[in-house]
This record gives C-alpha cells, sequence and structure tokens, in this order.
C-alpha cells in the first residue's frame, strides 16, 4: 500500500562471507544466463538453419535469426510479471520460478527433433522453447541485482557486488569458448547431429546446479522488512511503470546501446555471417569473440573501481562514446580482409561491455526504491534488451537481410546502432547520481 512519507528501513550489514554467498548464487544465475544465450546466438547462425527450417537458405536464416530474437522481445514481458511478483512475494521464490524456466527451455531445445522428423512443429517448438526463454530470462535480472544490492546495501564497493547480478563476460566467454572447442574439433556431421546439442543438455545441468545454490539463501533483508511491516506495493510494475517511465526509458536505452545492441545485434549472429560473405572463416569470428569476451572479464572486475570513483553517470558517459566509435569501425575494419584489423574490429567493444557492467548493474537497481526495485531494475533493463534489441534481431535484420543481403544489411544495422549510443547520451541527463544514495528507503 502507499504511505505517505518515505520509507526507512534500517539496512543490515551482512558478513563479507555471506555477501560472496549470496553474490555467488545469485551471479551463478547471470553465467548461466549468457553462456545459454551466447550458444543459442551461435547456433542460430550456423546450425539451427539447416535443421530446423524446411525452406530455402535465405528464408531458414531469417526465421533462424528470428527464432533467437524472440526472446530478447517477450523479456519486457517477463520482466513486468516477475517484477510484480519479486515485488509481492519476494525476490528469492521468485527466482526459483525463474531459472525453472530457463532450465526447462534449454533441455527442451537440447533435445528437439528436426524438421526431417517432426515437419512445421519443429520451428513452432523452437520459437516456444525460445520465448519461455525469453520470458524467464525477462524476470532474472531485477531480481538478481536487487537481491545482490540489498544485502550490500551499506558496502562502499555495492558496485562490485551488483557487478556480479549480470556477469555478462564470463558467461558470453564460456559459451563462445566451448562452441568453439566443440565446432573445431568435431566432424561437420557430428556437430551438426549431437554436438550442438550437448552445450544446451551442458547448459541445463548449470541450471540445476544454479538451482540448488539458492535452495539455502534467505530473504533480501530490506524487503523481508517491509514485507513484515506490510508495506509491499499492491501493483509495483504498474506503479513503477506510471511513476518512473522517463527513468526506465533511459535506463533502457544504456543497458541496450553499451551491451545488447553490440553483443547481440552486430556480432552474434550476424557478423559471423557477414565474414562469411567477405570469406574469412566464422570460426575465426567465434575464436575473436571468445578472446575478447576473456579480455573483457579483465575490464568487468576492474569496472567497479571507475564507477565508484567517478560516479555512475560519468563512467556511462565513457562507455557510450568507447561504444559508439567501435561500432563505427566495426564493419570498415572487417572489410581489409586483414586478420589483425578484424581481431581489433572484435577485441574494442567486446572489452567495452566489460568496462561498462558495474555502472549499469549499479544504476539499475539504485534508481528505484525497495518497494519497486525488482520492477523497475528489471523492466529497465529488459525493455532494453528485450524490445530494442529484440526489434533489431527479430524484426529489423531479417527483412533487410532478405532485401538487400549480408553485406548491404551491415551498414544499415550499425547506423541503427550508432544512433541509439546518441540518443543514450542525451538520456544520461534524465537520470540521478546514484552512488551515494540510501538504498533502504
Amino acid at each position: 500500500m502507499e504511505i505517505a512519507s518515505p520509507l526507512a528501513v534500517a539496512p543490515t550489514a551482512p558478513s563479507t562471507a555471506t555477501l560472496v554467498k549470496v553474490t555467488l548464487a545469485a551471479g551463478f544465475g547471470g553465467v548461466v544466463e549468457y553462456f545459454d544465450l551466447f550458444i543459442a546466438s551461435l547456433a542460430g547462425a550456423t546450425v539451427w538453419p539447416q535443421i530446423f527450417f524446411g525452406g530455402g537458405v535465405a528464408s531458414n536464416f531469417a526465421f533462424s535469426i528470428a527464432s533467437v530474437g524472440i526472446a530478447f522481445v517477450v523479456r519486457p514481458i517477463g520482466g513486468f510479471v516477475f517484477g510484480h511478483i519479486g515485488d509481492r512475494v519476494g525476490r528469492r521464490d521468485t527466482l526459483f520460478l525463474t531459472l525453472t524456466l530457463l532450465g526447462l527451455s534449454v533441455f527442451g531445445i537440447g533435445v528437439l527433433p528436426t524438421y526431417a522428423q517432426i515437419g512445421v512443429a519443429a520451428p513452432i517448438l523452437l520459437f516456444l522453447f525460445r520465448g519461455v526463454f525469453g520470458l524467464g530470462l525477462g524476470g532474472e535480472y531485477g531480481g538478481g541485482v536487487s537481491y545482490i544490492l540489498e544485502f550490500a546495501a551499506k558496502s562502499k564497493w555495492r558496485s562490485f557486488w551488483s557487478l556480479w547480478a549480470a556477469p555478462v563476460p564470463v558467461g558470453l566467454t564460456l559459451g563462445a569458448g566451448i562452441f568453439t572447442l566443440l565446432s573445431t574439433t568435431m566432424s561437420s556431421n557430428d556437430f551438426l547431429s549431437y554436438g550442438w546439442r550437448s552445450l544446451f543438455l551442458v547448459g541445463a545441468i548449470m541450471i540445476a546446479v544454479g538451482f540448488a545454490m539458492r535452495y539455502r539463501l534467505e530473504e533480501s533483508p530490506l524487503f523481508a522488512v517491509i514485507k513484515a511491516r506490510k508495506q509491499v506495493e499492491k501493483s509495483p510494475a504498474m506503479t513503477v511503470l506510471k511513476k518512473r517511465w522517463k527513468e526506465i526509458l533511459a535506463l533502457a536505452s544504456v543497458a541496450a546501446s553499451t551491451q545488447g545492441a553490440i553483443i547481440t545485434g552486430i556480432f552474434s549472429p550476424f557478423s559471423l555471417t557477414y565474414l562469411s560473405s567477405k570469406g574469412v572463416s566464422p570460426a575465426y569470428g567465434t575464436a575473436m569473440l571468445s578472446l575478447g569476451n576473456a579480455l573483457a572479464i579483465i575490464t568487468f572486475v576492474a569496472s567497479p573501481y571507475f564507477s565508484e570513483k567517478m560516479g555512475r553517470r560519468k563512467h556511462l558517459a565513457i562507455c557510450v562514446v568507447w561504444a559508439m566509435v567501435t561500432t563505427i569501425l566495426f564493419f570498415p575494419l572487417v572489410n581489409t580482409l586483414n586478420l589483425s584489423l578484424i581481431a581489433l574490429a572484435y577485441l574494442l567493444p567486446l572489452i567495452e561491455t566489460g568496462f561498462c557492467n558495474a555502472s549499469v548493474q549499479a544504476i539499475m537497481g539504485e534508481t528505484f526504491p525497495i518497494k519497486e526495485r525488482y520492477s523497475g531494475s528489471g523492466l529497465s533493463y529488459q525493455v532494453g534488451l528485450g524490445f530494442g534489441v529484440g526489434a533489431i534481431v527479430t524484426f529489423f535484420t531479417p527483412p533487410l537481410l532478405a532485401a538487400y543481403g549480408v553485406q548491404g544489411t551491415a551498414p544499415w544495422l550499425a547506423g541503427v546502432v550508432v544512433g541509439w549510443q546518441i540518443v543514450t547520451l542525451l538520456a544520461l541527463f534524465l537520470l540521478k547520481e546514484t552512488k551515494n544514495r540510501d538504498l533502504s528507503e
């Protein structure tokens, strides 16, 4: 219910051991999410067009890309639904629900029969499982960042702890690395038959491990207090949309333009097909993705230092400019066909995605009060990576591919991402600095 004055909850100061346990449990789920997300992107570019669709080469690829993108489109729905549940029932129990959806969808894709075996049911089920995955993914983020921040509310380095709510480069490195290893060491027939499936089955097992890690966790201390006082918001997701829609849109733009639009909109799966059209093996691209994500782990771990020293907004402004420059340079560098410059084209923007992580995760949760934190942070992140990036991958890219081909689509794709990054620089003026904000209000 609404109350006249700001809610004040005395924040607890848990031990470092407790913070580590909480962060590992929430962060491990994030690792698995991005592992599964990335292997789906790579499989969508290389494997699924050959086995799950029954049309021509171009249409198969376009539908396959759309199946990758549909998970992004439904993410905001997951953010809304599970944000409401998480701000009403609790962070811990809601995170069990979202992880269950992720596990079922990943396992389902891993054992899904091909088009040759069950006909049109194959692509229908693929889209269904990807949709379920998107719902679970949409509900995970808000819970993870709220859960960690509310335990670390009094920490001077809370951006370090919140960083692990979405350990993007860690999950991407695992996904790209294992995908590259299997695709280069197995025969084409074996990889097409069962090799790629083993990645999804491994992902399902990892999700089961994450479920076990979360089982013994307690509820967030700040949320537990307002729930005990019966001061939980009646309709948190709807309330935050009405009251804070400007902040949600600004934060959505930040998340998409610094991370999602680059990683999914350009690199995977589109860039691998673009390399192939230029006569460069897609395996080189996946190798550079693996290396870039591995290097991004370094900037990922270092990013809290810059976030705490500069503040969230200034740090994010540097990230957006970095992302913009590297987006502009990406296709021209690839077009040189010089392997060293192609490597540079991949490494520079991927390293940026790690560098911006601390401020992205921190400002997402710090912007909203306890009663709306799960909903607000989840919707902000998922609107950007869902409706925004999902629209690029699902609705924008496939028609362009059909009309202009792979090489003709590249400048349009880069132009959309750069335009988004310009908008993000302006959107940062709508956001307040949150580094010193009291999270107990």
